[in-house]
């Protein structure tokens, strides 16, 4: 039984983890992985992040373990470090070499939670890279 919100996104986090067979990024801060690399994105803590190195585009790219239905998004930048604009994005079906932009967004530049649910409620991240 959960105990409190954050119990309960925890949980959910950590079942979506399950299903990553693997995440690839654009680059990394100063190419310090161990303080700033792919393994942050979903370790659920507040002072740990993925820090990218300066200049666009930068990408995060996500292989699930099979296809998931996926309702909504949850992304937090840095204040001060947000993206001008960042796409959700699919590998479409009938051409696993071709990605279709499902959404375009345009953040916040502070640190506070966005969420995404446009277009997700049709989307079903496929496995492929």
């Amino acid at each position: 039984m959960f105990t409190t919100i954050y119990d309960q996104l925890m949980a959910v986090m950590e079942s979506f983890v399950k299903e990553i067979k693997r995440v690839r990024v654009s680059s990394v801060l100063n190419k310090d992985v161990k303080q700033f690399g792919k393994q942050f994105l979903f370790d659920g803590k507040d002072e740990t992040c993925w820090n990218s190195s300066e200049g666009s585009p930068q990408w995060i790219l996500i292989d699930f373990e099979r296809p998931l239905y996926l309702e909504e998004l949850v992304i937090r930048f840095q204040g001060g470090f947000a993206a001008l604009e960042f796409s959700t994005e699919s590998i479409a079906t009938s051409d696993p070499n071709g990605f279709r932009i499902l959404q375009k967004a345009y953040p916040s530049n502070d640190s506070s939670q966005q969420i995404s649910t446009s277009k997700l409620s049709s989307f079903t991240a496929q496995s492929g890279f």
